[in-house]
């Protein structure tokens, strides 16, 4: 019989397929119902009146044995679950008083880190190379807790965390490449250089339209005619001139009307 399988015995609690082995073990637990209620609730503990009719919990001794029982189900709920953990998953809970703490414990353990990973993306302004650091650190929780992934999905799920804006390179790598085939370290070099092309090329457009908008600055304090520039004596000459041409061009109107 494979092991962890039987009826009798809790199911092994592993990070590969987490929740189908996590809703094992709580089947398993549920049989007692005592049990699921300190999983779920903490322990039970009997209390007695203290002083100022204060309830305390009560000494071992000053028990029943009614309350005694109800008192050990914390350590049994405890052995029944660590009969499902492998030595190093034991170890990370070992130090738990409760059931209840174990049990939260392996939740966010688990299932935290699976929703990390589920959940990554590139953050706004974040680096290839910053992202790349954080979804390693991710990557080596994971393999701590047992659960490991195919390079191919690693570079598949690194692509699928870029943001819109590099929808292009993506599309162009998926073109080029084969992905099944294709390192996660070639994969982050060429996001990397592109990365740095990205930069550049934004650079050279914000040069640009500094320069554009410096010109456009220059030309619109360009010296104009003002009132500080009249001169009274060129305006009385101006306007004599005008005179002038004007009456000459009435005498010769006039002349031609005669002849």
């Amino acid at each position: 019989m494979e092991e962890g399988s039987a009826t009798t015995r809790p199911p092994l609690l592993k990070n590969d397929d987490y929740s189908y082995r996590k809703n094992r073990m709580r089947n398993f637990l549920r049989q007692d119902t005592h049990i699921w209620y300190v999983v779920k609730n903490g322990p039970i503990i009997p209390m007695k009146d203290g002083p100022d009719r204060i309830k305390v919990p009560k000494e071992i001794l000053e028990m029943d044995s009614h309350e005694a029982h109800l008192f050990s189900i914390n350590d049994r709920a405890k052995n029944t679950i660590s009969c499902g953990l492998n030595i190093n998953e034991y170890n990370r809970v070992s130090a738990c008083e409760t059931v209840r703490e174990m049990w939260r414990l392996l939740e966010v353990t688990h299932e935290g880190t699976n929703q990390q990973y589920e959940a990554f993306k590139q953050k706004e302004n974040e680096s290839i190379n910053e992202m790349y650091s954080r979804f390693t650190l991710i990557i080596n929780g994971l393999k701590l807790l047992g659960k490991t992934y195919p390079e191919n999905e690693i570079v598949r799920k690194v692509l699928r965390s870029l943001p819109k804006r590099w929808e292009a390179k993506v599309i162009a790598i998926q073109k080029a490449k084969d992905l099944n085939v294709l390192k996660l370290e070639e994969l982050v070099g060429s996001l990397m250089t592109h990365e740095i092309t990205m930069k550049i090329h934004d650079e050279e457009e914000t040069t640009s339209k500094k320069k554009n908008l410096a010109l456009k600055a220059e030309a619109s304090h360009e010296p104009t005619e003002s009132s500080d520039d009249f001169d009274p004596d060129m305006a009385f000459i101006t306007c004599k001139f005008k005179k002038f041409i004007t009456n000459r061009r009435d005498g010769k109107i006039r002349r031609s009307q005669t002849t």
